[in-house]
């Protein structure tokens, strides 16, 4: 098999995949956020990049969804390419929602959303072996990452109360990282 490069390595999902892959003895590498990988053979890439305060880091966001991403279609080269998007492109869709089901994006409300869809047309466009994968609500160990299930157990713990911001009628599905860390490259 060849080298794995997990973009993203440091953040919550990117260095789970990479214990798990070192438990596996595969032969990785895990590139820093301003590393320089024009012309390089990176072999299976699996892109966990991403920012989760995108509010406060819009033009980050931006970066890590899609001008990265960019960069590497254009000057590096690979075997394959495992994109991890997040089903939040769905927001505005109608329920149940389907991958072929049109995503309404409204500029200036849904910069995470649509920076994800724009890295996911980005990979399917422009890659025969690249692929996107929609992840539902991450959850896992770390009660320090700015994903959703975190940030309600930290609420609880900090207030002893919980306060969801969201209406009655809505759902969300979960996956826990360790279920994503399994799928195959």
């Amino acid at each position: 098999m060849n080298t794995i490069t997990v973009l993203g390595a440091d953040g919550f999902i990117g260095s789970h995949l990479v214990r798990r892959i070192e438990a596996l003895g595969l032969d990785h590498r895990a590139p820093r956020r301003d590393e320089d990988l024009r012309g390089r053979d990176l072999g299976i890439v699996v892109d966990c990049a991403g920012v989760t305060d995108f509010r406060e880091r819009p033009l980050d966001a931006v970066e890590a969804h899609v001008c990265r991403l960019e960069r590497l279609l254009r000057e590096s080269r690979f075997e394959s390419l495992t994109y991890l998007s997040t089903l939040g492109v769905y927001r505005r869709a109608g329920a149940p929602a389907r991958e072929d089901d049109p995503l309404p994006l409204l500029p200036g409300s849904d910069l995470y959303s649509m920076s994800k869809a724009m890295g996911e047309s980005l990979v399917l466009s422009c890659h025969p072996r690249g692929r996107v994968v929609r992840l539902a609500s991450v959850y896992g160990p770390d009660l320090r990452s700015q994903l959703f299930v975190a940030s309600v157990l930290r609420e609880v713990v900090a207030t002893g109360e919980l306060t969801l911001r969201t209406a009655p009628e809505s759902s969300r599905d979960y996956v826990s990282v360790y279920d994503v860390v399994e799928c195959p490259m």
